[in-house]
């Protein structure tokens, strides 16, 4: 005796390649996602250098900008949160830092010494850029 009736995972196959496709996909994003955030990418390669005396980084989209920087000695710099999270500064050698900054909240520090210091945002340490006072 043969049957019509469709086997019963034979319905659910398209079902279950669609979802696996969706789960890849998500995977995928948000691996790009991870990726792009902070720093790093060539454009950080070349430091932005000014002779201003009053400069000013960006914290924005989990970046600083520029993220690597160089400024004359006796420069202040100011960094400015643009990010809906909160965000602060420190040198990775914890000879400075900013304090702690909501949205559109700002700190300066002015540099008298010459010095390269990596630095990092505390709350999301995969945030990094580079600072050059000379």
């Amino acid at each position: 005796m043969t049957s019509d009736a469709p086997e019963p995972w034979s319905n659910t196959l398209p079902l279950a390649v669609f979802v696996g496709a969706i789960v890849v996909l998500a995977v995928a994003m948000l691996a790009g996602l991870l990726l792009s955030s902070g720093s790093g990418g060539d454009e950080d390669a070349t430091p932005t250098v000014l002779d201003d005396l009053a400069v000013t980084i960006e914290i924005d989209g989990f970046r600083y900008r520029p993220a690597n920087l160089s400024m004359p000695v006796g420069a202040t710099l100011t960094w400015v949160n643009r990010d809906e999270a909160p965000h602060d500064s420190q040198a990775r050698d914890k000879t400075w830092e900013t304090s702690l900054l909501q949205r559109d909240e700002e700190s300066a520090i002015t540099f008298d010494e010459p010095g390269t210091w990596e630095y990092f945002c505390t709350i999301h340490p995969y945030m990094t850029a580079t600072l050059t006072v000379r």
